[in-house]
């Protein structure tokens, strides 16, 4: 600690922490005591609105002794302060003087202020509210449900004390009717954290519309006071998902540029008018700024006008873009062929209802297709359907166009359900709603694996490419073959299948029956004795 002062946390006037010292007594204040030991100058940092560890009320006060400072010709003493969350300050704890308020900045410490008013000399907020002044000297404003809500003035601030340049002049002989006693209060200079405001423009009237925000701390010496537009995943190829997400290159964390729901970005600018000077091409500093003399902000907000199209969009170059991104909502636009061996078809495709879009401008081709679906919706008895294929269940409004699959093996496993369930399988789907669009689709070389696989007791439909509406859809039958297997994971049980009953019409539907449930000894079955049928 500088052996020139001493420092002290006030809560209010009911206690003090001189990191460990004393409280303010009833007869007797801290400065008093202070002045008996010949700290006759007192410093009190206020925090306003903000907070000293976190303690609402509490102050710092710095105590001098101006005997052991050298006095100029005419008795004055010029006195160097300490900013109160300078890292030089020692504390009992070891941890550093904590400053804070929620959602504001601070900009620095100021020898004088006076509440904002008026023009009939009432008091207001920050929000521009009408304030009352208790007897207490605390402020409120009435909401719409007559409640006191108790607040702070907004505050007009001016002498910005610099720590590097600026003094404390004192002497003696000007205090004396105070003992030579001398106090000064630095008051918190705050300001709410800046903002950038996202609108979009309203598809019925045309009009901007406000959708998001975000804020930062102004000042900080940071890119946090940046933005950056949504690119796409993959930059190499311009495909993938949309990222909305950039890290900061010298603040903690990242930045995220607001999405809208079930749109993807395209553009973003300045100006409502959207002008080619006012697009951001990659990122864009806000331009408000601080007069840091009076801490009065200048321009805190700034708007930013988005551009989108409708759906989440994913452009599909690599078979990472496709089986990364599983969203049974999304727009898929294909940009060429894609071998996904070595790679899971999307996951979320297999058992969802799908109601995007699964496109190409022209004909593709997908080829060495791998997808294991596991649906078991006789232990759901909340479940009253269930569908599974590379696409469970292809909704009235979908589209599915261009795509030809070739190598597809779709594995259903444990796929069982209780009487009044139903449930619908295929290769491809399965299911198909009459008003999906499934234009310019074919399957080739299929392979539809069943594991303990049971129709009984209730509404099942199983077809080799799938249910529905069909019409969209090439396939050669010769190129289908289904695999039925014996195998139960948990309990070492299996089903035998008896090959004999097993038929698949013209249509690919399947119709079989199952064979004797048998007990297995402690070991999963032999896999390698299954039941193979061409389509």
């Amino acid at each position: 600690m500088n052996k020139k002062y001493k420092w002290i946390v006030c809560l209010g006037c009911l206690s003090a922490l001189c990191l460990g010292a004393a409280a303010c007594g009833k007869s007797e204040t801290m400065a008093e005591k202070m002045a008996k030991r010949g700290y006759t100058v007192e410093v009190i940092f206020d925090p306003g609105s903000g907070t000293f560890f976190e303690l609402t009320g509490a102050t710092v006060q710095d105590y001098f002794n101006p005997s052991e400072y050298t006095p100029d010709e005419d008795g004055t003493v010029s006195i160097k302060l300490m900013d109160p969350l300078d890292e030089r300050r020692d504390t009992s704890s070891g941890d550093p003087i904590s400053l804070g308020k929620s959602g504001a900045f601070l900009v620095g410490w100021y020898t004088e202020r006076e509440v904002v008013k008026n023009d009939a000399g009432k008091a207001l907020d920050i929000e521009g509210r009408e304030l009352t002044e208790r007897y207490n000297g605390t402020f409120y404003y009435v909401d719409e449900k007559g409640k006191e809500i108790t607040t702070l003035p907004a505050y007009e601030y001016s002498g910005l004390w610099d720590f590097e340049t600026s003094e404390l002049k004192y002497n003696a002989a000007e205090h004396e009717e105070t003992d030579g006693r001398m106090s000064v209060t630095l008051y918190a200079g705050w300001l709410n954290n800046y903002t950038f405001e996202y609108y979009q423009e309203d598809a019925t009237s045309g009009e901007w519309v406000r959708y998001a925000s975000t804020n930062f701390s102004y000042g900080q010496g940071t890119d946090n006071d940046t933005i950056w537009i949504p690119r796409w995943e993959n930059e190499a190829t311009q495909s993938g998902k949309m990222n909305h997400t950039h890290a900061y290159a010298s603040a903690s964390g990242n930045y995220t540029f607001p999405a809208v729901e079930k749109r993807t970005f395209t553009e973003a600018y300045t100006d409502e008018a959207c002008t080619a000077e006012s697009k951001i091409t990659d990122s864009f500093k806000h331009q408000g700024s601080v007069n840091t003399a009076t801490c009065t902000a200048v321009n805190p907000i700034q708007k930013i006008y988005v551009k989108t199209v409708e759906g989440n969009r994913y452009r599909v170059a690599t078979a990472e873009d496709l089986c990364n991104n599983g969203d049974t909502e999304g727009y898929y636009e294909l940009l060429g062929d894609l071998n996904l061996e070595g790679y899971t078809w999307p996951v979320a495709f297999t058992t969802n209802t799908f109601k995007g879009r699964f496109e190409a401008a022209t004909a593709v081709t997908i080829e060495n297709v791998s997808a294991r679906i596991t649906r078991n919706i006789s232990s759901d008895n909340s479940a009253t359907e269930a569908y599974g294929g590379l696409f469970g269940y292809i909704d009235g409004g979908a589209t599915v166009k261009n795509v030809s699959f070739k190598n597809v093996t779709v594995s259903i496993d444990s796929a069982m359900c209780k009487a009044g369930q139903t449930a619908g399988f295929g290769s491809f789907a399965g299911y198909i709603h009459e008003q999906a669009s499934v234009t310019g689709v074919s399957v080739e070389n299929v392979v539809l694996k069943l594991y303990v696989f049971s129709m009984s007791k209730s509404d099942w439909s199983l077809n080799a490419i799938a249910n529905g509406n069909v019409a969209g859809i090439l396939h050669n039958a010769k190129t289908v073959k289904i695999e039925c297997y014996s195998e139960d994971y948990k309990t070492y049980f299996s089903y035998n299948y008896d090959p004999r009953t097993l038929v698949i019409d013209e249509d690919g539907n399947v119709t079989f029956t199952v064979g004797n449930c048998t007990t297995w000894n402690n070991k999963n079955p032999d896999l390698e004795n299954y039941y193979e049928f061409e389509y």
